[in-house]
């Protein structure tokens, strides 16, 4: 056990549930006493914990965890999802080199991840991974290139685009109490400007996760493009009692307020 219970409020083998009348420092000092050499912090845990607060001094980290490949694929992939919380063009970069890494996986969240990040030469690179062995990674470069607003394609990949779109929103219905493919779905209406349709899914999403930030952010955000201005700042208020630092939504908020204010 390292002190990642009390960095990060991580369950330990010890207090739970074997000593559980006993407190966190009791234990650290048995441990302390029988494995004095034992690793005292996990970098990976400690970057967790940087980036769920969205702070921008994880983000060197975070590369070089991503691109660590004494480390497994699923904790490179971690670092790249969390990647996408942020922006910048060494965030960019990182992501499309995590594009093109042999794990599918890595793909796949880079590719979501790119979606956030929302950076023009990520285009081309997304529409290569239209053809992806792996189907979701298809599905998620699909996903980034709706969400960065491209309804149709028309180059050489116009026909990839298409049958990845029609593929990735059949998945998208076979999955309906599944709260982020719920969220997905929310997304994709709303990109085609159907924010009605986005709302109810958005909708969806919250009924399945109400202890998750990002349905009602989306409400929020949705709610506000339709001039449901009560009902948006309603959404963010939820959000922020839930994450205060959640992406830019005290902006939105005094955003919207302004917009409420007007006759």
């Amino acid at each position: 056990m390292r002190l990642d219970t009390v960095k990060h409020a991580i369950p330990n083998a010890c207090n739970n549930p074997c000593h559980e009348d006993k407190s966190i420092e009791w234990v650290i000092e048995w441990m302390d006493k029988w494995y004095p050499k034992r690793p005292k912090a996990d970098p990976v845990e400690d970057m967790r914990g940087l980036a769920r607060e969205r702070n921008p001094k994880a983000v060197p980290e975070l590369i070089r965890l991503s691109q660590d490949t004494s480390r497994g694929a699923a904790v490179r992939a971690g670092m790249v999802g969390f990647l996408g919380e942020f922006r910048g063009p060494e965030v960019a970069a990182a992501l499309l080199k995590a594009l093109d890494d042999p794990s599918a996986v890595l793909r796949a969240e880079a590719a979501r991840s790119l979606s956030e990040v929302a950076w023009p030469a990520a285009v081309e690179p997304l529409k290569k991974r239209l053809s992806d062995p792996a189907r979701i990674v298809r599905l998620n470069a699909a996903f980034a290139l709706i969400k960065l607003g491209f309804l149709e394609v028309t180059d050489r990949y116009a026909d990839a685009y298409d049958k990845t779109r029609q593929e990735y929103v059949a998945f998208l219905k076979e999955f309906p109490t599944v709260y982020e493919t719920r969220v997905d779905f929310g997304a994709y209406f709303a990109v085609n400007g159907k924010y009605e349709e986005a709302l109810v899914e958005y909708k969806n999403a919250r009924k399945l996760r109400p202890e998750s930030p990002l349905a009602h952010y989306y409400i929020g955000v949705t709610c506000a493009r339709l001039g449901l201005f009560d009902e948006a700042l309603a959404g963010f208020d939820e959000v922020l009692k839930i994450d205060p630092n959640f992406r830019n939504t005290r902006e939105l908020v005094e955003q919207v307020r302004k917009l409420k204010g007007k006759p």
